[in-house]
């Protein structure tokens, strides 16, 4: 139940995981990227992204990613 103007990235130490998040309308910039050598980078800034990422793009407004599940799925679904 996340109501705001929010980007934001939750670790947990337990197991290595993450999630990446996005208010519903992306207010806030985000950008993720990935990297020749498998990795996942997040920035609010693209700047940040260009020299270690070799693909990266918007990430979209009302979903999130979790490393867990290696993928992004929409978490905002008005009725």
């Amino acid at each position: 139940m996340l109501d705001g103007m929010l980007s934001f990235v939750l670790f947990d130490t337990r197991d290595n995981s993450f999630i990446v998040a996005q208010d519903a309308i992306g207010i806030t910039s985000l950008y993720i990227g990935w990297g020749l050598d498998g990795s996942i980078w997040v920035s609010s800034e693209m700047k940040a992204l260009n020299d270690d990422c070799e693909h990266f793009e918007t990430f979209p407004p009302g979903h999130l990613y979790s490393s867990k599940a290696d993928g992004m799925r929409r978490w905002y679904n008005p009725p």
